[in-house]
């Protein structure tokens, strides 16, 4: 009894809510009693809504369905709009008409919204309620630093958004549109692009022109991390950029053989940012082009400063054999400070994934040198000689976490 006194007394352990509205009826008493014991306390709220059951086989795109439960559920919670601190609301065809009584002011610390309209670009964005109206109240907090928008309402309206306030966005918008908004962008910390081409069919991206992009690129001064997915390269980004503060770059793009990345690009963009890369994540697939060009990106003298390192494509002697450590040789000097090692899939490897790693290990750590402090692969097409195993080498590896998954071909 005493732990459940303390429970009901402290706001701040029912601050926070999910809610998942289905066709089964939400128990309306529990959300206002969880309310009610939040007290005063700032809210993060997230909500998913899921239309299965009301809908039929024929979707109506004029008059999209929704879950009764919402509006009823969103009317208790814009009861305490005022405390709303972080809101993630994700609708399935079309948002209640009853949010479209925020009003500006309402929301005073408002820090973070995420709010998705409906699953699929595919519905018309012209028939729903009116989007824009509830994003001018979430606009209207001063608090407001971060946010995800839907294209369709970003490549609207472009100019609502208070870019200069903002210090963590996911966007997926038109390349171009991107450029437009970036010499807004000076207090923005974290930075997630999604390029459209990636992920919607063309003939759904029709939005009209941007105007031509900037020449010199812009400078980001605060922004730490950088998270791009591209149909094509990501070199046209990074060309625009100069990033002072840069410590974290994750780059995903498919198909690498139909758009080739200049690894001289990416350097550029370090050396002109004259920054400490800590952790590079790479996602770029496509055998055995995306290799290549991670080994001359990791050859190069500015990933000198690399802590983290993330592999999602399948690597093979090539890459092991580089990052092998020699100190009596040149390749010493690739990664020098690399701790932290992560492989999707390492295939055909006959030993050299070990050697690697032993070569990294607390016994050939020298001065100005970093030992590899955990190695983790998902995959390992392990194909050493009989007897041969990860015990062979427990003493030069002792420090080192490893998590391999082997697998026998």
């Amino acid at each position: 009894m005493l732990w459940r006194a303390i429970a009901l007394s402290t706001p701040l352990l029912w601050s926070s809510i999910a809610i998942h509205c289905t066709r089964r009826q939400p128990n309306m008493h529990l959300l206002e009693a969880w309310l009610e014991r939040s007290g005063d306390a700032p809210l993060s709220i997230v909500f998913v809504e899921s239309i299965h059951g009301f809908e039929g086989h024929m979707i109506n795109t004029y008059n999209p369905v929704s879950n009764p439960f919402s509006s009823e559920v969103m009317t208790i919670l814009m009861a305490h709009s005022h405390r709303w601190k972080a809101v993630d609301f994700k609708f399935a065809r079309r948002i209640p008409e009853v949010l479209s009584g925020l009003k500006p002011g309402s929301l005073p610390i408002l820090e973070t919204a995420v709010l998705s309209s409906r699953y699929s670009i595919d519905l018309p964005y012209g028939k729903l309620p009116p989007l824009e109206e509830v994003w001018d109240a979430f606009h209207s907090s001063q608090s407001l630093t971060r946010g995800y928008w839907e294209i369709d309402y970003l490549e609207s309206n472009l100019k609502k958004i208070p870019w200069s306030r903002l210090t963590s966005i996911e966007v997926t918008m038109m390349i171009a549109s991107l450029f437009e908004v970036l010499p807004q962008l000076q207090n923005l910390v974290d930075l997630h692009f999604i390029d459209p081409y990636s992920c919607y069919n063309a003939h759904l991206l029709q939005f009209p022109e941007r105007r031509p992009t900037p020449e010199a690129p812009v400078t980001l001064p605060y922004l730490r991390k950088l998270h791009l997915v591209t149909m094509r390269t990501a070199d046209e980004i990074f060309n625009k950029l100069t990033l002072p503060s840069l410590v974290s770059v994750h780059v995903e793009q498919k198909r690498v053989w139909l758009y080739r990345p200049d690894p001289s690009v990416f350097r550029e963009l370090l050396l002109r940012s004259r920054c400490s890369l800590k952790e590079y994540i790479y996602d770029i697939s496509g055998d055995p082009i995306a290799e290549d060009i991670l080994l001359d990106i990791l050859s190069s003298q500015t990933m000198s400063s690399l802590k983290y390192l993330t592999v999602e494509p399948p690597v093979t002697e090539k890459f092991t054999d580089v990052l092998t450590r020699n100190l009596s040789e040149g390749n010493a000097r690739i990664l020098p400070q690399l701790e932290h090692l992560a492989l999707r899939w390492c295939k055909k490897s006959s030993g050299g994934l070990l050697a690697m790693a032993r070569s990294r290990s607390q016994k050939f750590k020298a001065d100005g040198f970093a030992a590899l402090c955990d190695l983790q692969v998902w995959r390992w097409d392990r194909t050493l000689p009989e007897g041969e195993g990860l015990d062979d080498g427990a003493n030069e590896l002792e420090g080192m976490l490893l998590n391999i998954e082997a697998y026998f071909p």
